[in-house]
């Protein structure tokens, strides 16, 4: 349950196998009554320990863990009209 004007926030840990990258979470989100003009999507670079995580060999932006990218999707739930709130109060 979010209430009205709630907000939906999905992050998603890089991805190394077809899992995700079948499903279209706008679509998903939009199905599931969140209007498409509220809809969100950013990415976030992670910053490795070089240390730990040396620079992949063959020069990849997105090397499975050393540059992995995690990807945030949301969307506002639409305000209940006013009219429909004071209905449901009475």
């Amino acid at each position: 349950m979010l209430k009205a004007g709630g907000l939906l926030l999905h992050v998603e840990q890089p991805q190394y196998g077809p899992a995700m990258h079948g499903v279209d979470l706008k679509q998903a989100m939009e199905e599931a009554g969140f209007p498409i003009d509220q809809h969100f999507v950013t990415g976030v670079r992670a910053v490795p320990d070089k240390s730990l995580f040396p620079a992949s060999s063959d020069g990849e932006e997105e090397d499975y863990g050393r540059a992995a990218i995690w990807n945030a999707y949301g969307a506002w739930k639409p305000q209940v009209a006013s009219a429909a709130k004071e209905e449901v109060s009475a």
